[in-house]
């Protein structure tokens, strides 16, 4: 029998945390025999809790959460343990996706990461765990995007893309990438060189234009409403993100006065100063995001770095990621994202003509467990489980497995010599709850 150990971070908030027994099924690993999945659409009737964007089944506790920061003068996407502030190393470090100033960093409904990529004139998906690039969902240049500077679903779930060169905001489905139209004309209510985006409690789009300020349109028709927060030239400019905050109001982050500055988020009246011009050596102030401890983040582009403040008052805490090796180049973004509570390991060791296993956890007792093989990353629906997107290309079902009592299922066999030199791609999915796991990439020696 082989043994799991829970995985880093692991929260256990009924019971503790226990070495976990797998259960081993011998079998030949991609032996060529197996078919393309086929999911029978009623054994995969979807029991989900959409939190935040990821799938999560309503019997399974919330996994903790990593802290994404885009780096732009680094092009990439730096990760952070959303607790503790420490490195886990970044996105793509293969450097598949030619991220060039990775401006904004979003969680789509479909469980991926959208990364809007100025220089790039795009917008690529990620898988949230792995960092693995999946693929450009709107490619290059598309429909004359220009210095894509912000990737956002709205509710209807189509994308809106921020086109920083031509003041505008345009459309995408949210499904298939194809264009839809210019959401927002260009220069429409002043709007000049349009950053970060967020839709507001009433439902409609408001966008940060550097210098005419926070403007509001319309979320159905992207008419023109009204300029919601006017920029004070010298004293609050430069407005980079609005946020709409847990107490009910709207942040404001100025890049030219390294302040954040609170307003009512239905009238757009001043309230107050939140996070004092430079407060604990804030310098180009940019994204904001409040964590799960419920205190308060902001990027400090000038310095490299993630400053915390108290969630209520606004008071400097401490540096909570710090600029250097690690640190994020140039962060203009950043997003808390749930760590799946369905992990899949390494397949280790991975060397063909040798035995090799790979452990699937956090499935429920008794769980059936589906794992799948590809040769790259891609979108593929699954099959009865309508909100959920497998993220292998044309995958092949390996093996199903009942997880053990612990939640634990081990797949383990040989690896054929035929394989040797190729990369492979795993996933598992538990068809029960409709829930998919992270993204695993090996180069078989």
């Amino acid at each position: 029998m082989l043994s799991s150990v829970s995985p880093s971070g692991c929260r256990c908030h009924e019971a503790p945390c226990a070495t976990r027994r797998a259960v081993s099924v011998s079998i030949l690993f991609f032996c060529g025999l197996f078919a393309r999945v086929v999911l029978a659409r009623a054994l995969l009737a979807p029991v989900v809790l959409v939190l935040s964007g990821i799938l999560f089944h309503d019997a399974v506790a919330a996994e903790p959460e990593v802290l994404l920061v885009s780096a732009w003068h680094g092009n990439t996407i730096a990760r952070y343990d959303a607790t503790t502030g420490e490195p886990l190393g970044s996105f793509d470090p293969d450097g598949q996706a030619e991220l060039s100033r990775a401006h904004s960093v979003r969680l789509g409904p479909d469980g991926l990461v959208y990364v809007a990529s100025f220089s790039g004139d795009k917008v690529t998906r990620f898988d949230p765990v792995t960092g693995e690039f999946v693929d450009d969902f709107v490619p290059a240049g598309t429909a004359g995007l220009s210095s894509a500077a912000d990737a956002l679903h709205g509710p209807d779930g189509d994308l809106f893309v921020a086109s920083f060169d031509n003041d505008t905001v345009l459309r995408f489905d949210g499904d298939s990438g194809a264009y839809l139209g210019e959401f927002v004309a260009a220069g429409s209510g002043g709007l000049e060189q349009p950053e970060l985006m967020t839709f507001g409690p009433n439902g409609n789009l408001f966008v940060s234009s550097r210098y005419a300020g926070i403007l509001e349109f319309d979320g159905m028709t992207g008419d023109f409403v009204r300029v919601f927060v006017v920029p004070v030239p010298g004293v609050f400019d430069d407005l980079h993100v609005i946020l709409f905050g847990p107490d009910g109001r709207a942040y404001v982050s100025s890049f030219e006065n390294d302040e954040v500055r609170r307003f009512d988020a239905t009238t757009g009246d001043f309230v107050d100063v939140f996070v004092a011009a430079g407060s604990g050596g804030l310098d180009r102030a940019h994204a904001m995001a409040f964590g799960i401890d419920g205190d308060f983040y902001v990027t400090s582009f000038a310095t490299d770095q993630v400053l915390r403040y108290d969630g209520v008052s606004g008071a400097f805490r401490d540096v909570f990621v710090d600029a250097g090796p690690e640190g994020p180049n140039g962060p203009s973004h950043l997003l808390f994202v749930p760590v799946p509570a369905l992990r899949l390991s390494s397949l280790e060791p991975g060397i063909a003509g040798s035995p090799s296993a790979i452990t699937a956890s956090g499935a429920g007792p008794g769980e059936r467990v589906l794992f799948f093989r590809a040769r790259r990353a891609g979108i593929t629906p699954t099959p009865g489980c309508p909100d959920l997107n497998g993220l292998l290309l044309a995958p092949k079902l390996v093996r199903k497995l009942d997880a053990d009592a612990s939640g634990v299922a081990t797949l383990t066999g040989t690896v054929p010599l035929s394989l040797s030199g190729r990369e492979l791609v795993m996933q598992a999915i538990v068809k029960s709850s409709c829930r998919r796991s992270n993204v695993v990439k090996v180069r078989i020696p």
